[in-house]
């Protein structure tokens, strides 16, 4: 039942995030210095009012966003993936170990566990803004949506875990009598 659910919140936090990527369309922090290795910024600023759409990459890395692939990357950066997938998955790991491990006899080693999941995240979350690949926005919604996600499937796992057992209390009440 844990892989199943957590496979779920997998696809759909996967699913959720590329359809915010495709939507929304935001550049990568890293945009301009790859596509203009020599520039100035006043050329970009004459009117701060108009919005630049025509425009052709000149730098080194210009070869990369030229290709399909480079292109569809740098408008990539919200939300960012790796925030979104690293706090859906650390975070349904330190809720399972929560749930089910507080009835363990092991003292502060879960909660350890669980602070470690949570620290594990967030590092990874930072390290795209340091990075330059995302700016903190990207990262802060990608962590509220694998959050979110995973808070509700671990929710639908515990609920659906608890009727379960109490189906099969409930049978083995009714074959005693």
């Amino acid at each position: 039942m844990f892989f199943f659910v957590f496979a779920c919140a997998h696809g759909v936090n996967s699913f959720l995030t590329n359809v915010g990527k495709v939507s929304v369309g935001r550049l990568r922090p890293h945009f301009i210095p790859s596509c203009f290795d020599k520039f100035d910024y006043t050329d970009f600023c004459i009117d701060p009012n108009r919005w630049i759409s025509n425009y052709t990459c000149i730098g080194e890395s210009s070869t990369v966003l030229k290709e399909k692939d480079g292109a569809y990357d740098i408008r990539q950066s919200f939300p960012s993936g790796h925030a979104s997938t690293a706090f859906c998955g650390l975070m349904f790991l330190a809720l399972y170990i929560h749930k089910v491990w507080r009835y363990r006899n092991i003292g502060l080693f879960a909660y350890v566990l669980e602070m470690n999941c949570f620290a594990f995240a967030a590092y990874i979350s930072i390290t795209r803004v340091t990075d330059h690949r995302h700016h903190p926005t990207d990262v802060l919604s990608g962590a509220i949506l694998g959050s979110v996600i995973a808070i509700i499937a671990f929710r639908y796992m515990i609920k659906s875990f608890k009727q379960s057992i109490l189906s099969q209390f409930g049978d083995e009440q009714r074959n005693e009598a």
